[in-house]
């Protein structure tokens, strides 16, 4: 265990290509800092502290002292989403691009970071120093240089009915579609990161008006980011959403915060949707290689898909930067098809007659149409057999395992495999990741909501509850993770709330330690 260390986020990130699918490595460490272990005062705050060598990986842990709180009246007098009655016309994109113009956030941020330090990345966070102990009138400084873009730009894309990037994705065909860049995307995390500043210095000062103003403008921007048909948006939208859950906790500790239980049952849930990412994604290999969509019907001359095989194997090896393929060009690249062609044909020939085809057909077919069809099926069947987990609950799809749907024994049984095999294996792996990182804000945000269950249960009781069964004013969430109750337990006065390694999130860990604010009346 390690005290008063921290890790560090990278604020500069502004560019990625869609293929660059460790992206989600980038967000699955997003909350992790290293660990520090505060006294907890008798005010109502929290202290979060990380054991990153914690059994089975990294622990983060939120110390908390809450005041008891009731539902308010009306139930959602504080809302965390935007009424579509209080929508006007208007592409929210549009507003969120001149913000990014417009002063320029992320070239700020950078100017803030040379002015302040390191220590500006624990002002937009949770980190191991209260809210209480950190320098507010700096804090206070620090957000108010981002006041004018907020109200000019992201409070009206708030309000905004549509949000439409344009980035015409849907019709993009080859290399293009992997290669292309999205620093938009990226850039508008460092908007979140200001609205969650304000949204802290909001909480200090005890302005919880304000504060809901800011969360509710940052939920709208991850829901708007994540929406785009794109998993690198998806994955950032999650980012932007884990870093406004953060100050539902903080909102939660903070003394006589309102009770926020119906405003994050009325949150989406999921709350990024990436179903549309997903199709997508299982459309990309025959949008990058549009040969093979029609294989089956079109006519060329042999010569002609040699050539379209090799122009596509050269594609293929600069998506991936496969230096071990070499330079393929001209007579080599021609060679390497025709060498791998040797190996995949007879096995490709044989999966398409499994698959129904006649073999007489089969045998009359240009060489490259039985590799073109054979990429075709083996793509779509891999593909479909990832994306049924996807649309399985996480607590079941979490027991699946696809990793065997790209196991291969050696560069031979690779080729053998064919090439839909190997575009499959390139492009597909990375969703298992993702997938978690979309259940892991979930079972993040409904085990916020038990703690405002909680909160409720000790306004009418002046106690917490000795078991989750005893909250009865309102539902509590179960464990998506598991879909089972959350893991619970009552230890003399504090309420431990356990997100444990077991709940399938490789590494990952959550506790939450909960007392009642001893000044409360």
């Amino acid at each position: 265990m390690k005290n008063g260390h921290l890790t560090k986020k990278n604020p500069n990130v502004l560019r990625q290509s869609v293929v660059v699918r460790s992206s989600a490595a980038l967000f699955l460490a997003m909350f992790f800092l290293c660990v520090g272990v505060p006294a907890i005062s008798a005010h109502a705050e929290v202290h979060k502290v990380v054991d990153d060598d914690a059994e089975g990986g990294v622990l983060t842990v939120y110390r908390m002292s809450v005041t008891p709180a009731p539902v308010p009246v009306p139930a959602l007098r504080h809302r965390l989403t935007v009424s579509p009655l209080d929508c006007q016309p208007g592409n929210a994109a549009a507003y969120y691009r001149r913000a990014l113009v417009d002063s320029e956030p992320e070239t700020l941020w950078g100017q803030l970071s040379q002015q302040f330090g390191e220590e500006l990345d624990d002002w937009y966070s949770i980190s191991s120093t209260p809210l209480s102990d950190l320098p507010l009138n700096r804090l206070r400084e620090a957000s108010s240089l981002s006041e004018q873009n907020i109200e000019t730009h992201i409070r009206p894309a708030t309000f905004r009915r549509d949000c439409d990037w344009d980035l015409g994705i849907e019709d993009m065909r080859g290399p293009q579609l992997v290669m292309v860049l999205l620093p938009e995307f990226h850039a508008t995390r460092t908007i979140s990161r200001f609205l969650s500043l304000r949204t802290r210095v909001a909480i200090a000062d005890g302005d919880f008006d304000k504060a809901l103003d800011h969360l509710r403008m940052n939920f709208r921007l991850a829901v708007n980011v994540g929406q785009e048909p794109l998993l690198i948006c998806g994955l950032i939208g999650i980012a932007e959403a884990s870093i406004a859950q953060q100050q539902i906790i903080e909102w939660i500790a903070a003394e006589d915060s309102p009770n926020l239980y119906w405003a994050l049952a009325e949150l989406p849930h999921p709350l990024i949707d990436l179903n549309r990412a997903v199709q997508f994604e299982m459309s990309l290999g025959p949008r990058i290689f549009p040969f093979i969509a029609d294989a089956e019907t079109t006519k060329h001359a042999p010569e002609e898909w040699s050539r379209l095989f090799a122009d596509a194997l050269k594609d293929y090896s600069q998506l991936f930067d496969s230096p071990r393929l070499g330079p393929l060009d001209g007579a080599w690249r021609q060679a390497v098809v025709a060498a791998s062609s040797v190996a995949v044909y007879p096995h490709a020939k044989k999966r398409l007659i499994a698959s129904g085809i006649a073999a007489e057909r089969i045998e009359q077919m240009p060489v490259g149409q039985v590799l073109a069809m054979d990429t075709l099926q083996e793509w779509n069947r891999i593909s479909n057999e990832v994306q049924k987990q996807w649309y399985l609950p996480f607590h079941l799809s979490r027991k699946q395992n696809t990793a065997d749907l790209f196991r291969y024994d050696g560069p031979e049984d690779a080729i053998r495999r064919g090439y839909g095999f190997l575009l499959a294996a390139g492009l597909l792996p990375s969703l298992e990741a993702v997938r978690s990182a979309d259940a892991r804000i979930e079972w993040q945000m409904r085990a916020v909501q038990v703690i405002e269950a909680l909160r409720l249960h000790a306004a009418n009781t002046a106690k917490l509850p000795a078991k989750l069964t005893d909250v009865t004013e309102v539902y509590v969430p179960v464990n998506p993770a598991t879909n089972n109750a959350y893991q619970y337990r009552l230890e003399n006065d504090t309420a431990i709330l356990d997100l444990p390694f077991t709940d399938g999130f490789a590494g990952i860990a959550y506790r939450f330690e909960i007392k009642l604010d001893n000044a409360a009346p």
